[in-house]
């Protein structure tokens, strides 16, 4: 499994390397206000992680919801039925059904002990819950595929089988790297590769030209944060939060621009 997690990583972690590529203004200035906007985003996150954890933590889910789902669908529509309840599923499906060690994480990450009260009634809820919520969600988005998605039902249904089957076979951590690190990080990189060569009206070349050493520049820097700092897996995923909503900001934005698909 633990090949997975590194291809998964490999792949997942440079797939927002070339964000700075996206922005409007593509002067100097532009690049320095983009950057200064990106860490204030993050900056600003951080101080939230502190403050206030479980709204932190609740705006990780939300956020994820919308990213996964308009990665998965190409839709610029944040209330895109299909994309919102994939988005759900994505998150829901790995939490719940693991929910044990998923919830030593998030207690982590709301910096609580396990022996708080109204946390461990939620999981012991949620617990015995989790098969009514796991099936209320699925069939809702089923029946959003076929009210939204009718022409492509077979190809999402078919994705809502493979995915799930993962989840079911799959530790945790290895399940969520893989389809959010890897399967996510694919269709991201797809959509980016389509707006910078047809909307840009640059060339692939050019694409991986950038991609490829700001990548690996993200890859040995993030190696070299988990090296000397150590981090437990809570705080982990609090770090991928940070990089992550800057990211959505500049996808959301991308998809707003242009069809990518077109």
């Amino acid at each position: 499994m633990k090949c997975y997690r590194r291809f998964s990583s490999t792949v997942g972690i440079p797939h927002g390397a070339n964000d700075y590529l996206y922005r409007k203004d593509q002067s100097i200035k532009g690049m320095i206000v983009f950057v200064l906007k990106y860490l204030l985003i993050m900056t600003v996150y951080l101080g939230v992680w502190f403050l206030v954890p479980t709204i932190a933590l609740i705006a990780f889910f939300v956020v994820s919801f919308h990213h996964f789902g308009q990665s998965n669908f190409n839709n610029r529509n944040i209330g895109y039925y299909p994309a919102v309840f994939w988005g759900v599923w994505v998150l829901v499906c790995p939490v719940l059904l693991h929910i044990k060690e998923a919830s030593s994480i998030l207690l982590e990450m709301m910096q609580l002990s396990s022996k708080n009260e109204l946390y461990s009634y939620i999981i012991y809820w949620l617990y015995n819950s989790k098969y009514w919520i796991l099936g209320s969600v699925v069939l809702i988005y089923i029946f959003c595929l076929y009210k939204f998605e009718k022409a492509n039902l077979r190809y999402y249904f078919f994705q809502l089988l493979l995915v799930t089957a993962w989840h079911v076979y799959t530790p945790l951590l290895t399940g969520f790297l893989v389809v959010f690190c890897l399967w996510h990080a694919i269709q991201s990189i797809k959509d980016q590769a389509n707006f910078y060569t047809k909307v840009k009206g640059h060339s692939i070349e050019k694409f991986w030209l950038f991609m490829v050493p700001f990548g690996l520049i993200a890859l040995i820097a993030f190696s070299l944060f988990l090296y000397f700092f150590g981090l437990t897996t809570g705080q982990l995923l609090m770090v991928l939060s940070l990089i992550t909503l800057p990211h959505v900001f500049v996808m959301n934005d991308l998809y707003h621009q242009h069809d990518v698909t077109a």
